[in-house]
């Protein structure tokens, strides 16, 4: 059980962490089909569907977090955080293939960290509630 949070809560930070980087590379990097983006697009892309799968066991284990109201926004943000996560690694593949990178996914750059640095915010006090 412990082992299952540690590691969620260690997935979240990385999912943040390389959230924030590729959001910072794909803002100053003309080329979006670099390797660098592509790495931490794939690399984020797991780290969102892990974390998911890990979410998914602790709320299995942990029925009664459903009784507290704040724990319904932390999985409000958590799931569009997750995702635009997906979402935008398919359509960054898309793009990759076409060699089109369309606006909109500027627009997720800034949405994913945003709404991955709320959810784990909204843990953290979840946790200390």
């Amino acid at each position: 059980m412990t082992v299952l949070k540690i590691l969620h809560s260690t997935t979240a930070i990385l999912f943040l962490l390389s959230s924030i980087t590729l959001s910072i590379l794909y803002f100053l990097i003309k080329s979006k089909g670099d390797t660098k983006i592509g790495v931490l697009v794939k690399a984020e892309w797991f780290l969102s569907a892990f974390m998911f799968f890990l979410g998914i066991m602790l709320m299995i284990l942990h029925p009664f977090w459903f009784q507290v109201g704040l724990f319904h926004a932390k999985i409000t943000f958590a799931m569009f955080g997750i995702g635009m996560a997906q979402y935008f690694y398919k359509q960054y593949e898309i793009a990759k293939a076409d060699n089109n990178y369309p606006k909109f996914l500027y627009y997720f750059r800034i949405l994913i960290p945003t709404f991955i640095f709320l959810t784990y915010y909204l843990g953290n006090n979840l946790l200390m509630a």
